[in-house]
């Protein structure tokens, strides 16, 4: 699987984490995060685990 490929699967996989959950299922900000997370994925961002890790 290239990068790209992985990039791809995991902006999928984050967008249908956050899409069909039951209303309340998670708190809403938790579904903003996931989405601004696929977000930047998809332009080419570097996604941290934790501030100011490397």
């Amino acid at each position: 699987m290239t990068a790209e490929q992985e990039r791809a699967a995991v902006v999928r996989w984050l967008r249908e984490l956050a899409g069909p959950l039951p209303e309340g299922s998670i708190p809403r900000g938790e579904v903003w995060v996931l989405n601004r997370a696929a977000d930047a994925i998809e332009q080419g961002q570097h996604i941290k685990e934790t501030p100011n890790a490397d």
